[in-house]
């Protein structure tokens, strides 16, 4: 498999042993679950308070017509809430520097491993195999600073090691430091990019899509600013839960732009003892045939969402009636046992962001706009009346593994009658 380190060595990602996998999920639910997040969402708010800091700085000094990119300070918060989240370590990307490397380090590493995983024969040919984008991320010093969030875990207490069990190879922590730090270096890898890469995608296409759409922005603000009175009150509550017309526009962000854009190619495990052939809806696989439906085209289907290429957030409300969102052909967290299990602390993270951000200011589309990938030849036939190559209303990103993006590009200005507090 493209993705182990060495033969036999598997991690959550792309465990094959069942129960093996069923563990490690167990585990990992437990970091992401609802109480888990109630006790984690004070640090959330902290970073995010950090976030709306460096806003309001852009909001106060002229920027001129080139606006802040979002998906640079998107992926720096994220990338903060992962550290703190997975090995309680702040990175604090927002106000440093020293760690930013992390983010260009993961997304070339994503890159290589996107194509070794779509032309799976290249990693027979060793031209683009695990070994080689481990040694582009030690370049990177990406092992270096991994490894002092691992030790600093491993050092904590037996519950600390416990948190860490589902990113080991034998769901044992090994007593050697040295040697348990090789084990979970790997699957941390993929924990740190599978929580932030993915939620920067989808903020960066939602601020991008708002700014775009006036109807949606005017009507998601006023949700916002009528459910809550002050700042203080915006966190996880049934008032958050309540706006929904925020998760109607967060679901068709993530139906246009799915984090993971590509497809997860999967093919029936070898067994002795299976005597069943492989059926999927009628048709007969044959052995060793991979497998995978693709998210963006799924999501951009015309039969199961009209007007696949426009972002109307109402699709995914009951007033929406015969245009409404098919939820059944809806995967930005994949489905069944291989579903993300950092859904809800997803929506949560998302939510609160974009609620936070509203409360306190208004923005709009800044000169450089979608960003470079706008102006590129990214996708669709320009001759097709339905390509995302007609004008400027999709949001660009890259199948990278998870998606690569830039921009989009917005210019902030703090809320009308709000003291200036930061």
């Amino acid at each position: 498999m493209i993705t182990q380190r060495t033969p036999g060595i598997y991690g959550l990602f792309n465990v094959i042993d069942r129960q093996l996998h069923r563990a490690k999920r167990k585990l990992v639910a437990k970091v992401v679950s609802d109480q888990s997040i109630r006790k984690f969402e004070p640090t959330l708010l902290a970073e995010v308070d950090v976030f709306l800091h460096k806003l309001h700085h852009h909001a106060t000094v002229d920027d001129g017509d080139a606006g802040v990119n979002m998906s640079m300070l998107f992926s720096h918060l994220t990338m903060d809430v992962m550290g703190h989240l997975a090995f309680a370590h702040p990175l604090s990307l927002q106000t440093e520097t020293r760690f930013r490397f992390m983010i260009q380090g993961s997304a070339a590493a994503n890159y290589y491993l996107n194509i070794a995983m779509q032309l799976s024969f290249l990693a027979s040919l060793h031209i683009l195999s695990y070994r080689w984008i481990r040694a582009l991320l030690r370049g990177q010093n990406y092992f270096e600073a991994l490894d002092q969030m691992i030790k600093t875990q491993l050092e904590k207490s037996d519950k600390s090691k416990q948190d860490l069990l589902f990113m080991t190879d034998t769901m044992r922590v090994n007593e050697d430091t040295e040697q348990a730090v090789k084990e979970i270096r790997s699957e941390a890898i993929f924990f740190l990019t599978a929580g932030s890469d993915t939620t920067t995608i989808t903020l960066s296409a939602l601020f991008f899509y708002l700014a775009q759409s006036p109807a949606a922005y005017q009507r998601l603000t006023q949700e916002v600013r009528s459910a809550f009175a002050q700042e203080e009150d915006i966190r996880s509550s049934p008032e958050l839960s309540g706006c929904i017309f925020l998760r109607a526009c967060i679901d068709e962000a993530l139906r246009m732009n799915p984090p993971l854009p590509g497809t997860l190619w999967r093919q029936q495990v070898a067994s002795a003892s299976k005597t069943e052939p492989l059926v999927i809806d009628g048709h007969l696989i044959p052995a060793g045939t991979e497998v995978g439906v693709n998210a963006y085209a799924l999501h951009h289907n015309e039969e199961y969402f009209p007007d696949p290429f426009t972002f109307h957030p109402e699709r995914w409300l009951a007033e929406a009636g015969e245009g409404a969102a098919n939820r059944s052909a809806f995967i930005p967290f994949s489905i069944g046992a291989r579903s993300c299990a950092g859904k809800s602390m997803a929506y949560t993270e998302i939510s609160l962001i974009v609620a936070k951000t509203l409360w306190h200011f208004d923005f709009e589309l800044a000169a450089g706009g979608a960003g470079t990938l706008a102006s590129s030849n990214w996708a669709g036939d320009p001759k097709d009346s339905r390509s995302p190559l007609q004008g400027d209303a999709v949001f660009p990103m890259l199948d990278h593994f998870t998606a690569a993006q830039d921009g989009p590009f917005l210019r902030f200005r703090q809320r009308k009658g709000l003291p200036c507090t930061r």
